[in-house]
């Protein structure tokens, strides 16, 4: 039973909805974006697999001033599991004493799941008497790589669904529900560390944009539908308003605009009457006169 789901925070979401407008690199962005990939790849898998305690997706907690973010965390009769997904691209080898990465080493997986334990099992002794045994166990999500791995605190994506049959167990020794709700409770949406992007900075291009290649301004209007010069691809134009409003809403973090303003997003030189009607029948009216709720 998942009783919190995995999404991106509001700078993750401005930076993904940025890019296709704006010639600006954002490597750290892309670097969380490819991990944020591997736990959906994680989310894929748990969601084909009978199990029969709580899960929670993308825990961050804040205790003392150190934050800590948990990939998942499974609550099986007998202990809550932390689940630590990696995306790596290439050879991995892993024993108990090196983590080797196409050759290199780096930390290995179980420090940092080491961490994380220790932080998860802190905190809650701090607001339950008793807690439950906390495992940590890394999960190497891209099944494109190659693996040699001689480390039980180290699977694979494929090797999850049996992981997860072998350590079920029906002997129930706490209940696991109220520490649940407490720990989605004291979830923070936002790590202390991120931030909105300064757009004052970046140029951001404006105009329609295909929702197949993503590219801006190749959008050919012909009545009620739009053609993309670059892919070809045919789209309603409800279908481009819509990703034009919701970039705008993610870009500029706001929830409300007025018409005039999505009109200049969407680099339309004259008035669009039939945007405006678009507008006025999909949104409605927001909190200031001409406004309206994105």
């Amino acid at each position: 039973m998942r009783l919190k789901t995995r999404k991106l925070n509001q700078y993750d979401l401005q930076l993904e909805h940025l890019k296709y407008r704006t010639q600006v690199i954002f490597d750290k962005h892309e670097l969380r974006m490819r991990g944020y990939y591997g736990e959906q790849l994680l989310d894929e898998v748990m969601n084909t697999i009978q199990f029969s305690g709580i899960e929670l997706s993308d825990i961050r907690l804040l205790n003392n001033g150190v934050e800590r973010q948990f990939d998942t965390l499974l609550f099986f009769n007998h202990q809550i599991l932390i689940v630590d997904a990696k995306y790596y691209t290439g050879n991995i080898e892993v024993t108990q004493q090196a983590f080797l990465l196409n050759g290199n080493p780096h930390e290995h997986p179980f420090t940092q799941a080491n961490r994380s334990t220790i932080f998860l099992r802190k905190y809650l002794k701090q607001h339950f008497k008793n807690v439950p045994d906390i495992d940590a166990i890394t999960v190497f999500t891209n099944m494109k790589s190659g693996y040699a791995i001689h480390d039980g605190s180290c699977i694979t994506l494929k090797d999850l669904p049996r992981f997860i049959a072998n350590n079920q167990s029906q002997f129930v020794t706490y209940d696991s529900l109220p520490i649940a709700k407490w720990l989605i409770a004291h979830h923070r949406d936002v790590s202390k560390y991120d931030h909105a992007t300064d757009l004052n900075c970046i140029e951001i291009q404006k105009g329609l944009r295909c929702p197949k290649c993503k590219q801006i301004n190749t959008i050919q209007l012909e009545r009620n539908l739009g053609i993309c010069k670059c892919c070809g691809n045919v789209f309603t134009k409800n279908e481009l308003f819509a990703l034009l409003v919701k970039d705008y809403k993610h870009i500029y973090l706001t929830n409300t605009a007025t018409v005039k303003a999505l009109q200049q997003f969407a680099g339309f030189e004259n008035r669009s009457h039939l945007f405006e009607k678009y507008i006025r029948a999909h949104y409605r009216p927001g909190p200031k006169r001409g406004t309206y709720i994105i």
